[in-house]
């Protein structure tokens, strides 16, 4: 590679590179129970993920409903806030 092929552009050289060929011996086959393993710790993952954002929500969501019902129980009430009786 010549300095002039390099523009730091991040356009492709016209020199295409091969892989070393001393890193392919060292390529493993993938034992049989990785991918499942894998897979199911992602599926945690995300489920986890799910139940802490539910819980979240519904937390927030009560604390708002009972907001909403004791401003109500005092004369706050949010249906009749744009309107001037």
């Amino acid at each position: 590679m010549s300095e002039d092929s390099d523009r730091g552009d991040g356009s492709p050289d016209e020199e295409i590179e091969l892989p070393v060929e001393e890193l392919a011996e060292l390529l493993d086959d993938v034992r049989p129970g990785f991918v499942h393993r894998v897979t199911a710790s992602l599926r945690r993952r995300s489920l986890l993920s799910q139940v802490i954002t539910f819980s979240w929500d519904a937390t927030w969501n009560a604390l708002m409903e009972f907001l909403e019902m004791a401003f109500s129980l005092f004369g706050f009430d949010r249906s009749n806030r744009g309107e001037n009786d």
